[in-house]
């Protein structure tokens, strides 16, 4: 288990990322994202039923987006749909969505963040 609870996550082609970083307005500084584009399913949290850890490694898992880009004052994401992820997150003993899967707005969705305006140091 790796500092700070287990991860999960899926990965997400480069190309979706890219195409949705041309269309933020040039204005905006957007930098690339320290990891390569994922949807966060498990992230700083303790599975209670380890058992069900890393069965369904491997998976090819159906999500949806939408193509409304969403930001913050810091992040440009994408909200993301599945029942799928949902449905595995619940096979782990957690709740079907947290803090940590969610986007920066808290809605109830999953989500792959495009960039953000942090200061480059």
């Amino acid at each position: 288990m790796p500092d700070g609870g287990y991860k999960l996550i899926v990965e997400v082609h480069i190309t979706i990322v890219a195409f949705y970083r041309t269309l933020v307005p040039k204005a905006v500084r957007l930098n690339m994202q320290r990891y390569e584009p994922h949807i966060s399913v498990v992230r700083k949290e303790d599975p209670v039923i380890l058992a069900a850890w890393g069965i369904h490694e491997g998976e090819i898992v159906d999500f949806e987006y939408e193509a409304d880009i969403q930001n913050d004052e810091t992040y440009y994401w994408l909200p993301v749909h599945s029942q799928r992820l949902r449905e595995i997150r619940i096979e782990l003993g957690l709740p079907s969505m947290s803090v940590w899967s969610r986007p920066p707005d808290g809605a109830d969705v999953f989500h792959t963040t495009i960039g953000n305006t942090k200061a480059i140091k």
